[in-house]
C-alpha cells in the first residue's frame, strides 16, 4: 500500500515538475524572442539613421560643388525617404532655399509647411517660422503670415506703458515682432507696423548684429498717419518726435 502511495506522489511531482519545465521553456522562448525582436528593432533604427546620415551627406556634398540640380533631388530624396529623421527637416529647408532662388514660392512654402509640421524640436521651430512668415508675405498673404506671428507672441509682451521685454524668453521673440512689422507694413497698416517695429528694437536691444539699426531705420521711414478719435484729432510720424 505504501509502495502504490509513493509510486502515486512520484507521478504527480514528476507531471507538475514536467509542466513547471514547460511554463519555464515558454517564458525563456518568449523573452528570447522579445529580445531578439527588441535588438533588430534597434538595428534597424540605427541602420536607419546611418543611412539618413549618409544621404545628408550626399546633400552636403552636392552643394559644396556647386550643383543645384542635383542637390535638390538629393534634398527631396533625403525628406521623402526618412522623414522621421530631423535630416529631413533640414532637408525641406534646403528645398524651400532652392524653390525661393527659382522664384517658385508656393514650393518653398509648402516645404516650409511640411518642416513646420514634422519638426519635434524647438531648434527649429523658430527659423522655419520666420521663414514661412517671410515666403507668405513674399507671395502677398499678409494675414496668413499675421496669423501664423502672432499667437507665438510672448504674453508678457504688452503695449501697456512701462511693460517689460524680456529678450531671453525666447530668441526668436525680436524676429516675430521684426517679421510681423513687415507683414503689417507691408499690407498698409503703417501704425501697427510701428508698434512691432519698435517691439522688435527692445527685444533685440542688445543684438551685436546690424539688424537693430535696419529696424530703427524702417522705424523712422513709416509714412505719417492721421486718425480721428473721440473728436480729437491724433497726429503720429514714426519720424516725429515732440
Amino acid at each position: 500500500m505504501d509502495a502504490q502511495l509513493d509510486t502515486q506522489q512520484s507521478d504527480r511531482t514528476q507531471k507538475i515538475t514536467k509542466q513547471i519545465v514547460g511554463v519555464v521553456a515558454v517564458i525563456v522562448i518568449i523573452a528570447l524572442a522579445v529580445a531578439g525582436g527588441w535588438q533588430y528593432s534597434v538595428y534597424r533604427e540605427n541602420n536607419y539613421k546611418a543611412e539618413a546620415s549618409a544621404q545628408y551627406e550626399r546633400l552636403l556634398k552636392q552643394i559644396a560643388e556647386n550643383k543645384p540640380t542635383e542637390a535638390l533631388a538629393a534634398a527631396i530624396a533625403l525628406r521623402d525617404q526618412y522623414a522621421k529623421t530631423p535630416y529631413a527637416i533640414l532637408a525641406s529647408l534646403f528645398m524651400s532655399k532652392a524653390y525661393i532662388a527659382q522664384k517658385e514660392l508656393p514650393k518653398a512654402q509648402a516645404a516650409l509647411e511640411w518642416a513646420l509640421k514634422e519638426n519635434k524640436t524647438t531648434a527649429f521651430a523658430g527659423l522655419i517660422t520666420i521663414r514661412l512668415a517671410r515666403v507668405l508675405i513674399a507671395q502677398q498673404q499678409y494675414q496668413s503670415a499675421i496669423d501664423l506671428l502672432t499667437p507665438l507672441l510672448a504674453k508678457d509682451q504688452k503695449d501697456d506703458e512701462g511693460a517689460t521685454y524680456v529678450a531671453g524668453a525666447n530668441a526668436y521673440q525680436g524676429m516675430y515682432h521684426y517679421v510681423l512689422a513687415e507683414a503689417y507694413q507691408a499690407s498698409g497698416n503703417s501704425q501697427q507696423a510701428k508698434s512691432d517695429f519698435q517691439k522688435a528694437e527692445k527685444l533685440l536691444a542688445n543684438d551685436a548684429s546690424a539688424l537693430q539699426s535696419v529696424v530703427q531705420m524702417k522705424v523712422n521711414n513709416l509714412p505719417m498717419q492721421t486718425e480721428v478719435k473721440a473728436g480729437t484729432r491724433i497726429e503720429s510720424a514714426a519720424h516725429a518726435k515732440k
